[in-house]
């Protein structure tokens, strides 16, 4: 009992990491089934090789003859798991995509059929050709005893090359190259040490699991990086998709028509309208090139050239603005929509049709409200009527996803909408 606990004192970090990054793995929802795969199969590996270990001394302490059998089987697991490892380690570096991967798994075989074979040297003196324990319990092996050394040290050397190749002359995956490379290195530092100044342990076992621990490390930051990515293109489709939306023929030409008529009857409201046409369809463009929030004061500004284009068309529409709190942000193209529809489906209908857009602060949270009078909906047969409503569905996915905000809408038929936006402090 007293030599198994100093050998778990002596390779705590190992047993301790290879159990942890074992459950990590089972219930990390954000690796593949191919990279859990490979990973429980290393550290399982890699905890078999350790327990072999140390059953091996215990095997050589309790029984000192020649024909120790339980030790010739752990010894020949221990040799046979150790090259397994290190090819393991090759299906993270390389991307298979024929059945040609077993050509990888030769010296494996090649290793694994040596040291099966030395199992018979505990009984016949004839199968002595690869190692042996004598009478007084030492270790002795021929050349081809180094088979394992020498196997593994070909298997790191081409992960090495490999990588290096890769990262010289492929620019993708460039960390996991370098991470592969210093497993490598170490792994064979740690085998060639042992072998020079003849130790009694490599921890060449250790070597496998931090670098199974670095591979876990990397693919969650991999697929975090990569859920980022696709999410900002997400967000910035949903803006194009609106933008596109927001820019219809009809509205074009309907502004240009009242710019015409306008030209006749009063050149300065004429100017003026040209103007917030402009800005108007400037910041629709500019809006395509903005991935992130912007301030608030850049909706309103759109949000009121917009408006004043209508009030222009529509003599009974007034939309007013009540800014008392600019300092936060709002993600792109989130006020002139809401503004659109509630002009476009709620107060065109009304004798005096009003609409009110308001920000203020309310303890932690900063508060955008769009209120009309006009002659509101159904919320329920709304969400039930099979259509996809594109700007409000839009608006709301991404306030919720790049401003971590909620969304809510509020009507009642014929007394108007309430659209409240609450943006939580950064």
């Amino acid at each position: 009992m007293k030599d198994f606990l100093i050998y778990i004192n002596n390779h705590f970090i190992l047993f301790v990491l290879s159990i942890s990054l074992l459950i990590l793995v089972f219930i990390a929802s954000r690796i593949s089934k191919k990279d859990k795969r490979i990973l429980i199969s290393i550290l399982t590996a890699t905890l078999l090789l350790a327990i072999f270990e140390y059953l091996e001394t215990v095997f050589s302490e309790l029984y000192v003859n020649s024909e120790n059998f339980p030790r010739y089987l752990l010894s020949s697991l221990c040799y046979i798991l150790r090259p397994t490892i290190i090819v393991l380690f090759y299906h993270i570096r390389l991307s298979f995509k024929t059945k040609r991967y077993f050509l990888i798994w030769i010296g494996v075989l090649l290793n694994a059929t040596i040291y099966i074979l030395a199992l018979f040297a505990y009984k016949n003196s004839n199968f002595r050709f690869v190692y042996w324990y004598n009478e007084y319990n030492l270790f002795c092996r021929t050349w081809l005893g180094y088979t394992v050394h020498f196997i593994c040290g070909g298997y790191l050397l081409g992960l090495a090359i490999a990588s290096i190749v890769s990262t010289t002359i492929n620019k993708t995956r460039r960390q996991i190259d370098i991470f592969i490379l210093v497993t490598a290195v170490m792994a064979a530092l740690a085998q060639g040490l042992c072998m020079g100044l003849n130790l009694s342990n490599s921890y060449t076992t250790e070597v496998f699991v931090l670098g199974a621990a670095i591979y876990f490390i990397y693919l969650n930051y991999d697929k975090a990086a990569t859920d980022a990515v696709i999410f900002e293109r997400d967000m910035q489709a949903k803006t194009t998709a609106l933008m596109l939306s927001q820019i219809q023929p009809h509205f074009i030409y309907n502004t240009l028509a009242t710019i015409q008529v306008l030209c006749e009857i009063d050149a300065l409201k004429a100017s003026e309208t040209i103007a917030d046409f402009s800005k108007y369809l400037r910041m629709n463009t500019d809006a395509l090139s903005k991935t992130e929030p912007v301030p608030v004061i850049e909706e309103i500004n759109h949000a009121m050239a917009y408006s004043k284009i209508e009030m222009t068309r529509f003599d009974n529409v007034n939309v007013t603005f009540s800014v008392q709190d600019k300092d936060f942000k709002l993600p792109v193209l989130t006020i002139e929509p809401l503004v659109e529809n509630a002009i476009k489906y709620g107060v065109r209908a009304r004798k005096d049709g009003l609409v009110e857009v308001m920000t203020y602060k309310e303890g932690n949270n900063h508060i955008l409200v769009i209120k009309d009078n006009g002659i509101g909906f159904d919320l329920a047969k709304l969400q039930n009527d099979g259509k996809v409503h594109v700007g409000i569905n839009n608006v709301k996915t991404r306030v919720e996803n790049m401003v971590n905000g909620t969304f809510k809408i509020e009507s009642v038929l014929d007394h108007g909408t309430k659209v409240t936006i609450i943006i939580p402090e950064e």
